[in-house]
């Protein structure tokens, strides 16, 4: 250590500096996961929806309204859930999520629909789960 104690700033500058990079670094990570399983579960929606010449371009916004994910349901289960509420209105887009969320309920139950949302879901009921508590916050 030189006299003038400048080496002990440049270890606590060196050591800021690694931080910084680390929380960078897994931020970053954070987000390039975020949007593989975004661009993942994009594509296995829209191997279903394909069938009713529907499309999903981005999850978030376009199954907020509940209709898309509904007929998805509808694919997937071979039920009918009933016509979606068409409404602009946010209280229409809530009554055709909680419809999905209330078939969900019944078919899975809350425990396997809401018991992983961590993102390392295997099932067709951890994956709607994480769909509907994403249209459900919106």
């Amino acid at each position: 250590m030189s006299t003038d104690g400048s080496s002990g700033y440049d270890y606590l500058n060196q050591k800021e500096d690694v931080k910084n990079f680390e929380t960078g670094r897994i931020k970053a990570l954070q987000e390039e996961r975020l949007h593989i399983q975004k661009k993942t579960f994009t594509k296995w929606i829209n191997s279903f929806l394909i069938k009713t010449r529907m499309e999903v371009e981005d999850i978030f916004t376009d199954l907020a309204d509940g209709r898309k994910l509904l007929r998805l349901l509808e694919i997937i289960s071979g039920e009918k859930l009933g016509k979606p509420n068409n409404g602009k209105m946010r209280v229409h887009k809530i009554e055709n999520v909680n419809k999905s969320l209330a078939f969900l309920h019944t078919k899975v139950g809350a425990r396997h629909l809401f018991g992983d949302v961590t993102g390392h879901a295997s099932s067709a009921s951890g994956r709607f789960g994480k769909v509907c508590l994403v249209t459900a916050h919106y």
